[in-house]
């Protein structure tokens, strides 16, 4: 991920390993710019674009949150992004099932897209596809991977939950999730979490979307705004998301027939908020996380 200062930014939580580029060094698209731990694999973070490396924004050995500035770049005049699929590399113990990679791989880049970043718009067919293969994995590999599945699905149901639209009857299961986007677009107008026309339910929805920016505060500031930029990128690329979540609940059902514990050991409140934030944005979405629940 990137913005118009040629900031490349980390698009999920992760621990800064090693960077490969110093300031002054010419990079071209594709180049490893630094590698960073997550989920116990070690990816490598490549150039979008071709360009000189002005500074650093980490150090090694320390957590960076999702949004967080890695490395600054100068861009070449002539910018020639390298494809999505190449923005982000894993190196795995040669031990390691290739299901296992690409599943990870798959839910990175879902993330980011989920999170409205720059991701190659035939990304959703291909990820999708990635998330579709099922197969056994050991225990600790299937505790981290549920967790991220989990984590995906948050983001997912918290970024859906500022633009909701559902029935009043629908009321039970989403509470005030129903007039979300109204309330979003009050909170923009003053950009006042304080507002007495804002429930308390949708200021805690608002910032449970943007601490996937890394944003804690609803203090106005340029990270806030740009947050919310990207909140609404997100929204924009709404129908890109459906085929890859479905297929992630999709897969999820069928490793309950090789794991029935799977099942018990997620999230009833997630799923719940999943139910209700897809009712009206694709019914066979909220078909499914039902089947799960």
């Amino acid at each position: 991920m990137r913005n118009d200062q040629g900031i490349v930014k980390a698009s999920a939580p992760a621990v800064i390993v090693a960077y490969a580029v110093a300031p002054g060094d010419v990079v071209a698209a594709g180049d490893t710019l630094v590698t960073v731990e997550a989920m116990k694999m070690e990816l490598r973070i490549v150039s979008p674009f071709a360009g000189t490396v002005q500074r650093l924004c980490g150090l090694a050995n320390v957590q960076v949150n999702t949004g967080d500035p890695l490395v600054q770049i100068e861009p070449t005049s002539e910018v020639a992004p390298v494809d999505g699929s190449e923005r982000i590399q894993f190196e795995v113990d040669g031990g390691a099932e290739t299901v296992v990679v690409g599943r990870m791989q798959a839910l990175t880049e879902l993330k980011s897209l989920l999170l409205g970043f720059d991701v190659d718009p035939t990304a959703s067919k291909r990820i999708a596809r990635m998330l579709a293969e099922v197969s056994q994995h050991d225990s600790d590999q299937t505790v981290e991977l549920e967790a991220f599945e989990d984590e995906i699905l948050a983001t997912f149901v918290d970024v859906c939950s500022l633009f909701s639209h559902q029935p009043a009857v629908e009321v039970p299961i989403g509470g005030d999730l129903l007039m979300g986007e109204q309330y979003l677009l009050t909170y923009l107008r003053t950009m006042n979490a304080d507002d007495a026309a804002l429930p308390a339910e949708f200021v805690q929805n608002l910032k449970n979307a943007l601490d996937h920016y890394g944003v804690a505060s609803l203090d106005r500031s340029a990270r806030l705004s740009e947050a919310l930029f990207w909140v609404f990128k997100a929204h924009e690329r709404n129908a890109q998301q459906i085929e890859p979540i479905t297929s992630l609940l999709s897969s999820c059902l069928r490793r309950a027939e090789l794991d029935p514990g799977m099942i018990e050991r997620r999230s009833r409140k997630l799923l719940d908020r999943l139910i209700a934030v897809t009712q009206g944005l694709s019914p066979s979405l909220s078909d499914l996380a039902r089947e799960i629940r």
